[in-house]
């Protein structure tokens, strides 16, 4: 068993390459690899350029979701090889539908509240006794 201590540190360089050559290998530009991630594109660009030292482990799982390979292979931690299929992909593409149902069912629900108000101002109306006019 391998000591914790003799690993070398998460390095974000290190990453960023490597997420750099799989992105470019599927053909993604960094919009879609993100939008794939549900993560934002600034963040794959910093880590690709180098310019996010320890990125967040749920920034890399997310990318290595979207990127169909394991998190071990991502962060260097597999030797060649093809990288390993995911069922990330699947699962990336699921939470922004999902995100998308969210947003949609938030407006039908404004919308209802607003229809239930107008209903219930129609009912008042109607329930109003009618207006007869008095001679003076």
């Amino acid at each position: 068993m391998e000591d914790d201590r003799s690993r070398k540190p998460f390095d974000g360089a290190d990453l960023g390459g490597r997420v750099r050559v799989l992105r470019e290998r599927r053909g993604l530009s960094l919009r879609e690899l993100a939008r794939r991630a549900g993560v934002q594109v600034s963040d794959v660009s910093r880590l690709e350029r180098g310019l996010t030292r320890q990125p967040r482990l749920t920034l890399a799982m997310a990318l290595a979701g979207a990127l169909g390979v394991r998190l071990s292979h991502l962060l260097g931690e597999t030797e060649g090889g093809a990288a390993e299929p995911s069922e990330a992909p699947v699962v990336a593409e699921l939470r922004l539908a999902l995100e998308g149902i969210g947003r949609e069912a938030a407006r039908v629900a404004q919308l209802a509240e607003r229809a239930a108000a107008m209903l219930e101002e129609d009912r008042a109306a109607v329930s109003a006794p009618p207006y007869v006019p008095h001679d003076d």
